[in-house]
């Protein structure tokens, strides 16, 4: 990852105060194109069968899929208009990470690809998202 620019350095800044996050104390780096995002892994997030539940490994896909995107566009605030993971293996500690990219770039429409690894840099699971410009501007938010 390169050094944060003010541009993404403001993104970060509004990641890590969006109150969802707080409980997941993220680690989030932004570049041209793409995002990295790691989190420890608690008990707390996980499922009876004592493994973490797929709702955290969906949030870290979108989360560093969605910034991969967005350090393409500075004017508006994307949203998720899709999704599709495939799960790999289960998560029974930490840390975790996730590592996205674009893929591509449209009038409309940003594709970013986001893989999540664990400690022994194996794939828990990947995923595909496209994202598209809502209408809140950036500078609102």
């Amino acid at each position: 990852m390169t050094k944060n620019t003010p541009f993404y350095s403001a993104l970060i800044h509004m990641y890590e105060q969006a109150p969802v996050n707080q409980p997941f104390e993220p680690k989030l780096q932004i570049s041209d194109g793409a995002a990295q995002l790691e989190i420890p892994v608690s008990q707390d997030h996980f499922h009876s069968g004592g493994a973490l539940h797929g709702a955290i490994i969906f949030k870290l896909l979108d989360d560093s899929a969605f910034f991969a995107a967005q350090s393409k566009e500075q004017a508006f605030f994307l949203v998720t208009a899709s999704f599709n993971i495939e799960f790999i293996r289960p998560v029974k500690q930490g840390p975790i990470m996730a590592s996205a990219h674009i893929k591509s770039i449209s009038k409309s429409r940003i594709i970013a690809e986001s893989t999540l690894y664990n400690t022994n840099k194996k794939t828990i699971a990947f995923g595909t998202g496209t994202f598209m410009k809502s209408n809140i501007t950036l500078n609102s938010i």
